[in-house]
């Protein structure tokens, strides 16, 4: 699903009355200052804390949180799953041309955080290994991490690569008991006009790795014109024979594979905003939900204890970056429970303009459209959607919202994506962003780093590539 930011000035006396409205009962801290583009930077050894106002401290002690037995449906960000909380690292690297100043990041590389030690560890077993661009790691560039459904040890991912002027992508089995890495699968399509094959892993479930393939092409019409095309289809890959399967070869390319739930597949179609579940046969099919013209599914989380699905749908229109039209609209963004048996009840939040959300067992974590202007862009606002804010709610009394977190302008994140941040127990991750530039040319951007923040303690602790 394609992610969106957007805010608006004109609209705040709307939204300020359609946010949450409660007295804040939760982790409130006194506001300090606002430091925008002066801070955080990165001074040697990405020591951030340097730039944050005094109502954070340096973590000296990490306390480990539970774990809930609740899953995000193809989560973007974090991974949780045993006991670790799985995400991607990148280097920061700002350099200087003839052209002016501009920007990058490294290759990325998959870390993950014991929830027993708070410890960092990278999926790269090599403890010598610096895991930079030309450290010849094996375990670089390597996306779409998909984790195994009965050994902690085996995990999957994909790495594309040009060959022969086509982009094609392996995947591997990662064994971190084994500390191996090895190729599994490639694609063998040869057809005329390829320009691209790429995998889209889902789950594995019985010793099956699900996968959607996509292949483009690229062709001549009776014209004489050049046009693209794209087909998909649904296989997985016995991870014993290693040999594959197609379960659907008229895969709809609009339709896509949330993931796997009550045992049969989950998917959100964007022609027909529709969100279904059908057998692995794509026989007997039911519908969930539809939604509105101009609205889409935000965010999905299962939890495996009480079987039962959460879902968000919320106005698009909130997520680009540009003010939205909001005269004589009337604009929601609702939060739903789905049983095993597709009963669709709506759940009543302190808001209706929730743009993202967390589902843990006690809270709903979300945050609220409330944007505050950081700078301008070639005349355009630069906002942060979310005002920096994170609520929660308890999960037996959804109504009455507290406020979380509150970012002081300070530590920027993505609030409008939901996967950017992570909540376990009183520690909250957040991928970590930066505001850069002045006057009508500013830009926001991410770092590559992650912030921890125990909103308890009033602790910080970053977490990058080195």
């Amino acid at each position: 699903m394609k992610k969106f930011n957007l805010a608006v000035l004109a609209a705040l006396a709307l939204l300020m009355l359609a946010s949450c409205s409660k007295e804040n009962k939760g982790i409130v801290i006194e506001k300090t200052q606002n430091l925008l583009d002066d801070a955080p930077t990165a001074p040697e050894g990405y020591e951030y804390l340097e730039g944050v106002g005094s109502w954070l401290s340096a973590e000296t002690e990490y306390k480990s949180s539970p774990y809930d037995n609740i899953v995000s449906i193809k989560g973007n960000y974090f991974s949780i799953t045993n006991d670790n909380i799985y995400f991607q690292l990148k280097k920061e690297e700002s350099k200087r041309d003839e052209t002016g100043y501009y920007y990058t990041l490294g290759d990325p590389i998959y870390a993950y955080i014991s929830g027993q030690t708070g410890e960092k560890h990278f999926i790269c077993p090599d403890p010598l290994c610096t895991h930079g661009a030309y450290s010849g790691c094996q375990y670089l560039n390597l996306g779409n991490l998909t984790f195994s459904s009965s050994d902690t040890s085996l995990m999957y991912a994909t790495r594309s690569a040009v060959e022969d002027g086509v982009f094609y992508p392996t995947v591997y089995e990662i064994n971190n008991s084994a500390a191996t890495i090895t190729p599994i699968y490639k694609p063998d399509d040869k057809s005329e006009g390829l320009d691209m094959v790429y995998l889209e892993l889902m789950f594995e479930k019985d010793g099956k790795l699900y996968f959607i393939y996509n292949s483009q092409y690229e062709y001549v019409n009776e014209n004489g014109e050049t046009e693209h095309d794209e087909k998909s289809k649904l296989m997985y890959l016995d991870l014993k024979t290693k040999q594959t399967e197609v379960i659907n070869d008229n895969y709809p390319t609009r339709a896509g594979l949330v993931g796997e739930v009550w045992s049969k597949l989950l998917f959100a179609d964007v022609d027909t905003r529709e969100l279904y579940c059908t057998d692995y046969n794509f026989e007997n099919p039911v519908t969930i939900m539809t939604y509105e013209d101009g609205y889409w599914f935000r965010n999905i989380y299962y939890d495996q204890d009480t079987e039962e699905m959460y879902v968000l749908v919320s106005y698009t229109g909130l997520y680009y970056p540009k003010n939205p039209d909001m005269s004589g609209k009337d604009i929601h963004c609702k939060v739903y429970k789905v049983d095993k048996d597709f009963n669709l009840t709506e759940i009543p939040m302190p808001s209706e303009m929730v743009t993202s959300f967390q589902l843990t067992r006690d809270y709903i974590y979300y945050t609220v459209y409330d944007p505050i202007q950081l700078g301008s862009k070639n005349g355009r606002p630069l906002l942060d959607t979310t005002g920096g804010k994170i609520y929660r709610a308890p999960r037996d009394n959804t109504t009455e919202g507290e406020l979380f977190f509150d970012n002081h302008g300070e530590i920027i994140f993505d609030g409008s994506i939901g996967a950017a941040y992570c909540v376990v127990g009183n520690n909250l991750y957040l991928q970590y962003y930066k505001v850069r530039g002045s006057g009508d040319d500013m830009s926001s951007y991410y770092t590559g780093s992650i912030a921890r923040v125990n909103v308890k303690e009033n602790t910080l602790k970053w977490i990058n590539l080195y």
